[in-house]
């Protein structure tokens, strides 16, 4: 038994998912290659040992499968973990930026002849004709 199996053919005959396979193909559980970008599946005999009917293999097959799903939610979790702290921090930074600038603001409309506040220009030439 040395063929190759597309990812799908070999998720299908381990009873895996697809997502497991590639996970297993990375991490040398299984032997494959790929090519053309696609990856193909090595039925050798590390492949045909986790066919064996024994239902001692089944369990440890289930039992791998656990664990490597464990291992991919733990780091998933951790990614996110970091992307959280990250939006934390960058929404501490923006809340004092916002408070910098809501002070500026009070700052200047508090001011009571500040040149953004205050209207300096001279009255038109028909005002100052009739008030007069």
């Amino acid at each position: 038994m040395d063929t190759k199996l597309t990812i799908n053919q070999a998720a299908q005959t381990l009873n895996l998912s697809s997502k497991s396979v590639k996970r297993w193909l990375k991490g040398g559980k299984l032997n494959g290659e790929k090519v053309d970008g696609k990856w193909y599946v090595q039925a050798d005999s590390t492949f045909a040992g986790y066919l064996n009917p024994n239902p001692q293999m089944d369990t440890q097959l289930a039992f791998e499968q656990l664990k490597d799903e464990t291992r991919h939610l733990r780091e998933l979790l951790a990614n996110r973990d970091s992307q959280i702290e990250s939006m934390n921090q960058h929404i501490e930074h923006l809340s004092q930026l916002l408070a910098v600038a809501h002070r500026s603001l009070q700052q200047v409309t508090n001011q009571q002849h500040h040149p953004l506040v205050a209207d300096n220009r001279k009255p038109s030439f028909w005002k100052r004709l009739f008030s007069g």
